[in-house]
């Protein structure tokens, strides 16, 4: 039953989409995108708690028939933590046009509810054209398990006169399960590029 068009758009600053505490979770799922947030105004929101691309019980796909989260030309939004950012057609988390100083954290992304079983998105996070942005973090909770995706788990990937500079990846688990116990593989881990 999903919308034409996004789930949730923003193009504002200072907002909450979801939460942790029982009933604030969202399901943006069987859109064409979950959520997206862009523009010049499109700063320091979060994203906490929420399906993007499963069911409510984060057990299976009801795909976004493009990517789970957009995030375009804006700067100090945090996508999450305890979103569960699985079962996309095509990104996870797609961060693009000058995005920079963002953070993904905390997140399932490709996985479950419970941490292990692989619903994947083709890539989990991409990167493209952003600059300083964190996915993961060196903080207990803050990395994500990127684990279970199509092809790559990370892609960075910079254009001539969009590069994608300056970005971190920090504190994750890719290609595992939540305990780091078990493979739950990606096609590639990480992929970093440049076209030249």
């Amino acid at each position: 039953l999903g919308n034409k068009d996004a789930g949730v758009r923003l193009n504002a600053p200072n907002n909450i989409v979801g939460g942790t505490n029982p009933g604030e979770a969202n399901v943006l799922s069987g859109n064409t995108l979950g959520l997206v947030i862009q523009g010049s105004d499109a700063n320091n929101n979060q994203v906490i708690g929420n399906y993007v691309g499963t069911s409510l019980a984060g057990t299976g796909a009801i795909a976004n028939s493009d990517h789970g989260i957009f995030v375009g030309d804006g700067t100090g939004n945090i996508i999450g933590p305890k979103n569960v950012i699985s079962g996309n057609a095509i990104f996870g988390v797609l961060l693009i046009d000058n995005a920079h100083g963002n953070q993904v954290k905390g997140n399932y992304i490709g996985v479950g509810a419970d941490g292990a079983s692989p619903i994947p998105n083709q890539q989990g996070v991409h990167i493209l054209g952003g600059q300083d942005n964190t996915v993961g973090g060196a903080i207990a909770g803050e990395g994500n398990v990127i684990s279970g995706n199509t092809f790559n788990g990370i892609l960075v990937y910079g254009n001539p006169g969009a590069e994608s500079t300056n970005n971190r990846i920090i504190g994750n688990l890719i290609g595992t399960n939540r305990t780091g116990t078990s493979a739950v593989p990606n096609s590639s881990g990480v992929s970093i590029a440049q076209n030249t």
